[in-house]
């Protein structure tokens, strides 16, 4: 449909509405089960190993250039291999190592292709 900008707070700033929306998320579970819990915009997500999750996301974004946010149950979440498609993102623990997380959640920003 078209740019929507929206007028902020104060009346002063606007903001670009598609640019502002989240395009992705998905909560998954990656102790045990391997479930993708709950999603938007995500096709399926695969086993890559301990900690470690392949999301692919089902409309594409326009380029790698796009931003991931997460959280987990363990330490952190480090994304890595990123391409338009798809990301992995991985849980880790507090000494550093990759662990599974009961709560692996992630949302994803940027411009759809």
């Amino acid at each position: 449909a078209g740019s929507i900008a929206v007028t902020g707070e104060g009346n002063s700033t606007q903001t670009n509405l598609q640019q502002g929306l989240c395009k992705a998320w998905a909560h998954t579970t990656q102790a045990s089960s391997y479930v993708l819990d709950d999603s938007f915009n995500i096709a399926s997500i695969a086993d890559a190993g301990t900690g470690k999750t392949t999301i692919n996301i089902n409309n594409d974004m326009a380029s790698a250039n796009y931003v991931v946010g997460g959280c987990c149950t363990q330490e952190s979440v480090v994304i890595a291999s990123v391409a338009a498609g798809s990301f992995e993102g991985r849980s880790i623990a507090n000494d550093g190592s990759l662990a599974d997380s009961t709560d692996f959640t992630i949302s994803v920003h940027g411009d759809l292709a």
